[in-house]
């Protein structure tokens, strides 16, 4: 009589990295640093407005969690640097998981997954040599 061989349930991570064709050796761990900056310019002034209006938005909007992700970063290289290639000679991807905290609205996938949303401000910058004042 046959040995019966029983497939172990992945888990959801293992399940979600499955679906978006990611390996466990295209994964490593990440560590963050925290910085303290000082507002020194108008430019510095404006980010830091708009980064408040949106944690405000993003925290009457979403809810408080935390989560681990998988986050893109760069291609997988050999021990010499070397960008490594996959047998159609595409690169390789490379992650990293990441530890993510704050305000998201949070969406239940078709396929059991989740989708975190938050809302992120960017500002445009641009190195002239003059500009005019516009009355508004």
């Amino acid at each position: 009589m046959a040995k019966e061989t029983q497939k172990t349930p992945l888990s959801k991570e293992a399940e979600l990295m499955a679906k978006m064709g990611i390996t466990e050796d295209q994964v490593q761990a990440k560590t963050t640093k925290s910085k303290v900056v000082a507002l020194n310019t108008n430019a510095d002034k404006l980010k830091d407005a708009l980064r408040n209006g949106v944690k405000e938005i993003n925290s009457s909007n979403g809810k408080l969690v935390q989560f681990n992700a998988i986050k893109r970063d760069g291609f997988l290289k050999d021990a010499n640097g070397k960008i490594k290639l996959d047998e159609n000679e595409k690169k390789i991807p490379k992650y990293v998981k990441v530890r993510v905290q704050g305000y998201f609205t949070m969406d239940k996938t078709s396929d059991g997954f989740y989708q975190a949303t938050r809302g992120v401000q960017y500002t445009e910058n641009y190195t002239i040599a003059d500009y005019q004042e516009l009355d508004s």
